[in-house]
């Protein structure tokens, strides 16, 4: 290899990160189309409502980790795909600290176990995942139960708050084959439990990297107050 080939092919190596998470975050988004129908030019389009003139060939280069967009037009990036800009940056979300993301995993188990025992006193059965349930792993399902006949698959999200915000974080894999349920806790051993509808998670939450985050004022729960009905 010659050394202009060498220094051309570093170059293109300059920010492949960043284009590993614009793949991450165009990847379903239901608001960007095929890659064969149109991606780039829609992101020249969409840029340019945000006042930014871009190339179609400046996009590629992003998704191929050429280059990477200076600040103003990162973050209408960020803006067009419904994610953290910090984290499109960077690679890391500054919505939650090592220390919550380590709080969330201490106490992940005990609020799991919570709502189990919440359906069992409404007359419900329950059961955690298999250490070998494979099905369970990759769908992120935290908790199998039946209310009155019927099976639900529950992927039980803490919610983090932080400030005057109120965050909760669910997996991407979790989408479509889960019931996503929500415990906050109020005062002493006060809590409310809610479900969150997923296309509204879609909608309204933040893609980070495998995960959504999202405002839990944004997604209009539904407090559930019993599980003696089917949800």
């Amino acid at each position: 290899m010659s050394i202009e080939q060498e220094s051309k092919s570093l170059k293109k190596l300059a920010h492949p990160d960043f284009g590993r998470r614009m793949d991450k975050a165009v990847d379903g988004n239901p608001d960007v189309p095929d890659i064969n129908f149109g991606r780039l030019t829609w992101f020249v389009e969409q840029l340019e409502k945000h006042g930014i003139t871009v190339t179609v060939e400046g996009v590629r280069k992003w998704f191929y980790g050429e280059t990477k967009p200076r600040d103003k037009t990162l973050n209408a990036l960020a803006v067009i795909l419904k994610v953290d800009p910090d984290w499109l940056a960077s690679g890391r979300s500054p919505a939650l600290t090592d220390r919550e993301v380590k709080q969330i995993g201490n106490i992940s188990s005990g609020v799991q176990a919570l709502v189990a025992g919440f359906v069992q006193m409404d007359g419900g059965h329950t059961a955690f995942p298999a250490t070998d349930d494979r099905d369970a792993k990759e769908k992120h399902i935290d908790l199998y139960a039946i209310i009155r006949g019927a099976k639900y698959n529950f992927h039980i999200a803490t919610i983090v708050r932080k400030g005057d915000e109120t965050r909760i974080v669910v997996s991407r894999k979790a989408e479509g084959s889960t019931v996503v349920i929500a415990v906050e806790r109020i005062e002493g051993f006060a809590i409310r439990i809610y479900e969150i509808d997923w296309a509204t998670i879609v909608e309204k939450g933040e893609r980070q990297n495998n995960d959504i985050s999202f405002l839990l004022e944004d997604v209009a729960p539904r407090e559930i107050e019993s599980f003696k009905d089917r949800i």
